[in-house]
């Protein structure tokens, strides 16, 4: 009986395994068809993130880009050149992807090339921000970065499109074959249900007839279960499938289960064991023993977990079960709690640890060949030693307010980036150093001063230590730690420990290092300055700016240590962002230029490599200005030189016509004709002279600013006729023909008009003077802009390219034989310019060179009013009275004083001459003039005692004093006033203006104006 229920037992359950194939196999086509459908929904996500992905990837070099662009900082490239790479895998692995899809591909080939087209112009905007930030700004502003950037953005759109009409579609099959899946399920279920109840039917009969033998096993048993339950260690029992059959009371508490919640459940679920240090499942000892029929022991380091996830580190080992005939029929495990041996190893272990640690620490504190190298392996001890997972030392820049890491070991080990200068009161390390108070936490993950959450998590770390390296309350830096465990409370006291260490690490080695850097400058500054001193000969032995350049250029790149040195005599000049530069100042503290230096070969510049360059620049400059002066000197001696034989030349060259003339006189007898040629001649020849004079005086008195202009409003072409009338008698002389061009409206000029017309007869005469006879001269004006612009144009000699720069310059001269022969003491044209620029306008130079003429424009403002320009209406001329007045002239030159007393006689006056002060005084007593002509530098009494005396006499204020001199400077004309005279008039006089002089003369006028400026100086 008992066997024809097992085997009905045996046809039920084959035919339920029959159900369950069949209903595995429905169930596997049904899942298999699901999962593929998943898996192409899958397959289309991950598209959509990876075109999600490259987009970002694009945004974000186009965020360090504009870092770099704004900042100029190399370290805002970094997350462009990790996005660049990251750029390349990602439209490889999207290409490869959507390897199914032509249309994708299509479209990612067109991607990739617009990407590479972004990417070019990223590196281009980058090139041209190292050129400059001005560049670099106006190809951004072109707006071609946001088009291209418009049309990636408009590309992956369309694909991310498609990608979600794949999704939908391929979701509604995903739906469709669930739908199926649970309609077959169900019917396979009905189906099951009726055979598992047969099956239950023939299995309890079965169940009936087993009882009796079960009673019996019972019984064994628990035979079995005492005499384990008496056993110190705990015991798990398994039967060969590895179900646990037993557990003793040792083994229900340590691992959390009661034996009737244990038992029949697999091994591994009840007995929990992991390694202590990976974490990682260990293979059951209990299931090897099982299989290999042998006695197996717990490997090191094993962690029992109990139900309630309490960890125990256990011991012992495992050994099969045998029957009588020695088959396995089950196994034995026996392991104990070892919790209180590991602590005390542990405890030994972690105190020789820090022990070691702090020694590690002393000895690179202490043998580091610098700050940085000792602080390095004090990073790395911190690693080794505490199981950290990253640690890093800082020191303080007090003047800065900065923290400077110093240190980095375990997982980073770089010292730049945004952790690399930290300021004091940012960040969780600034805090620590403003608060000067350690952070402690084994909660990393929800610390508030731990910002990077996600980062926390994917490092796994779990600890944070974080120390203010104190000496004596003054920090000198901090100390930071992470771990992926919890620190303990001794760890945490032996790291306060090592910071104090470290501190006073800190403090020594910076002594140290400040006691040998002294030393080290202490014997450079020794060096440099004998240096100095025998640059200092080099320098002063140059004898030529030039030379004195190039040495300073040399010695101040030899002494301080650089790759490029530059003297500019510019005032203004764009340096490099790391040039040292210093100024050359000259004598009266004038600006010569700046010698700069730059490409500094050992570290920065330093404030003594300025003060070096600064000495080296005040004797450079005293060198320079010394060589100049020297130049200056031999190049004026050589003007001067020119000038005085030029000069010679052109006293002389009116002096051979003169005394020609007073011979041919002479000779002449009656002959009216010719005495009066040779009296013009004489009188032409004079005025020459006088106008060599008159040019001498002028550009003195403007070089010194002693000369005023009297300015009112005339018209262009009233200036410029007076000038041509001035200087046609030498172009008709020449044979040149002149051309006169002037605009129809006149052009108004606040000028003074004398001084304007001598400006362009200057010019119309020595563009007569170096043009060959038979020339031509342009004489043309334009208005335009407010300024009127005047060109004096001619055909002659020309002048050289070299000369153009110089031609302005006092002596100057274009050496031609033509202008030579035609004379000039090179001062005419310095004299032009001069008053051009006092009348606020401008003049240049050009030629095409020799033989190909020159031309000058004069640039003038010109006026707002134009009426104010209109010259009034000219009065009829008329002759004037002669004169019948008593004159007393006094001078020590007798012909001079004889010929104008004969002059003045012929003009109807009564004279008399007096030839020294003295003589003056007593005449004026006796002879009571009206007017008197007197010298200033006489004999005996100089003319203004002579003068002041003739004042006090009776009826001495009745006189008009006029001072006849060649001493005509302003503070001359200053002093005459104040000796008492009326009027200054310079030597030779004009006969025309002293006799129109002599006629508008009322005395009692005179004498008033003369009683006010007198009272006025009182």
């Amino acid at each position: 009986m008992r066997g024809t229920l097992d085997r009905m037992v045996l046809v039920g359950a084959g035919l339920f395994a029959a159900l369950l194939v069949a209903i595995a196999a429905l169930t596997y086509r049904n899942t298999s068809q699901l999962n593929e459908d998943a898996r192409w929904v899958a397959h289309t996500n991950e598209v959509l993130d990876l075109t999600g992905e490259v987009l970002l990837a694009i945004v974000d070099a186009e965020t360090g880009q504009r870092g770099f662009l704004l900042t100029g900082r190399d370290e805002y490239l970094d997350p462009y050149n990790s996005a660049r790479k990251r750029l390349e895998g990602l439209l490889a692995t999207l290409k490869e992807e959507t390897r199914d899809n032509p249309r994708q591909q299509n479209r990612i080939a067109k991607l990739a090339e617009m990407t590479a087209v972004r990417l070019a112009g990223f590196e281009q905007a980058i090139e041209l921000r190292r050129k400059s930030e001005q560049e670099a700004q106006a190809f951004i502003l072109t707006g071609l970065a946001k088009a291209q950037m418009d049309a990636i953005r408009e590309l992956v759109g369309d694909m991310r499109k498609d990608e979600h009409d794949l999704l939908r579609d391929r979701q509604r099959r995903t739906s469709l074959a669930y739908q199926t899946a649970v309609t077959s399920g169900l019917v396979t279920a009905l189906v099951g249900l009726g055979l598992v109840a047969a099956f239950v039917w023939l299995l309890h009969r079965s169940l009936l007839a087993r009882h009796q033998a079960a009673v019996i096993l019972h019984e064994q048993r628990e035979w079995f279960r005492t005499t384990l339950a008496g056993i110190g260690d705990a015991v798990i029992a398994t039967d060969t499938e590895g179900n646990v059959r037993f557990l003793n009371s040792v083994a229900q508490e340590l691992t959390g289960w009661k034996e009737h919640e244990a038992e029949g459940q697999p091994l591994g679920l009840v007995f929990k064991i992991v390694n202590e240090q990976t974490r990682k499942t260990v293979a059951n000892p209990a299931l090897r023993a099982l299989e290999e029929g042998v006695v197996v022991g717990l490997a090191n380091h094993t962690i029992l977990i109990a139900r309630d996830g309490t960890e125990r580190p256990i011991d012992d080992s495992a050994a099969p079960i045998r029957d009588a005939d020695g088959k396995t029929v089950g196994a034995v495990l026996v392991f104990r709690d070892i919790t209180a041996r590991k602590k005390a190893e542990e405890g030994l272990a972690e105190r020789v640890r820090l022990m070691a640690m702090s020694a590690e620490v002393g000895a690179a504190l202490t043998q580091g060949a610098t700050l940085r190298h000792a602080l390095q392996r004090c990073a790395g001890a911190l690693v080794e030693y505490l199981d950290g997972a990253f640690a890093r030392i800082w020191t303080l820049d007090p003047e800065a307010g900065l923290l400077e890491l110093q240190a980095s070991a375990g997982l980073y080990t770089h010292i730049d980036g945004p952790h690399g200068r930290v300021p004091v009161g940012k960040l969780k390390i600034g805090l620590i150093a403003q608060e000067r108070k350690a952070h402690l936490t084994n909660a990393v993950v929800g610390d508030p001063r731990i910002p990077d959450q996600e980062w926390a998590k994917r490092e796994e770390l779990v600890a944070f230590a974080g120390y203010p390296l104190t000496v004596e309350d003054r920090l000198v830096g901090v100390m930071a730690m992470f771990a992926r465990r919890p620190l303990r409370p001794h760890t945490l006291d032996a790291m306060a420990a090592v910071a104090d260490q470290i501190a006073l690490g800190i403090e020594r080695k910076r002594a140290e290092q400040e006691v040998a850097r002294l030393l080290a400058l202490e014997q450079e500054r020794s060096e440099r300055l004998r240096q100095v001193a025998a640059a200092s000969l080099t320098i002063n032995s140059a004898t030529t700016p030039t030379s004195v350049v190039d040495v300073i250029r040399a010695e101040a790149k030899r002494i301080i240590g650089t790759t490029h040195s530059e003297v500019s005599l510019q005032s203004e000049e764009e340096l490099p962002a790391d040039a040292l530069r210093a100024a050359l100042i000259g004598r009266g503290g004038r600006l010569l230029g700046h010698i700069h230096l730059a490409g500094k070969t050992k570290g920065d510049f330093t404030q003594d490599d300025k003060a070096i360059l600064i000495q080296l620049a005040h004797m450079a400059a005293v060198a320079y200005d010394n060589a100049r002066l020297y130049e200056e000197l031999r190049e004026s001696d050589r003007r001067k030189d020119e000038f005085l034989a030029t000069l010679a030349h052109e006293l002389r060259n009116p002096l051979a016509p003169i005394r020609n003339s007073i011979h041919v006189m002479r000779l002449a007898g009656h002959d009216r004709a010719t005495i009066d040629g040779s009296r013009a001649m004489i009188e032409r020849q004079v005025q020459q002279m006088v106008r060599l004079v008159d040019d001498l005086l002028d550009l003195s008195r403007i070089s010194r600013g002693q000369i005023d202009l009297r300015t009112e409003p005339v018209e262009l072409a009233t200036v410029l006729t007076s000038a041509v009338e001035t200087s046609r008698p030498l172009i008709e002389q020449s044979g040149h023909e002149l051309e006169v061009t002037l605009p129809q409206e006149p052009i108004p000029l606040v000028a003074d008009p004398t001084r304007m017309a001598q400006v362009f007869s200057n010019l119309l005469n020595n563009a007569a003077k170096y043009t060959e006879r038979g020339g031509h001269i342009w004489l043309s004006a334009q208005c335009d802009d407010g300024y009127v612009t005047v060109w004096v144009r001619d055909n002659g000699v020309g002048i050289p390219t070299e000369m153009l720069p110089r031609i302005f310059e006092m002596f100057t001269q274009v050496d031609h034989s033509l202008e030579r022969a035609q004379g000039g003491l090179g001062i005419g044209l310095t004299l032009v310019k001069r008053l051009v620029e006092m009348h606020g306008g401008s003049i240049e130079a050009h030629s095409e060179g020799p033989k190909r003429g020159s031309e000058f424009v004069v640039r003038l403002p010109v006026a707002l009013d134009l009426k104010a320009t209109q010259p009034a209406a000219a009065g009829g001329e008329h002759a004037a009275p002669r004169s019948n007045r008593r004159i007393l002239v006094v001078d020590d030159n007798r012909d001079s004083a004889d010929s104008l007393a004969t002059m003045l006689n012929i003009m109807g006056n009564e004279v008399r001459t007096a030839h020294d002060g003295l003589e003056a005084v007593d005449l004026a007593a006796t002879f009571n003039p009206e007017v008197v002509l007197m010298d200033i530098g006489l004999p005996m009494l100089n003319g203004f005692d002579a003068a002041r005396r003739m004042r006090d006499q009776p009826g001495g204020n009745g006189m008009v004093i006029v001072a006849l001199t060649g001493w005509g400077q302003e503070e001359d004309r200053r002093r005459s006033q104040e000796a008492g005279f009326d009027h200054h008039i310079v030597k030779p006089v004009d006969p025309f203006a002293l006799e129109k002089l002599l006629d508008g003369l009322e005395t009692t006028t005179s004498r008033t104006l003369l009683e006010h400026r007198s009272s006025a100086a009182n």
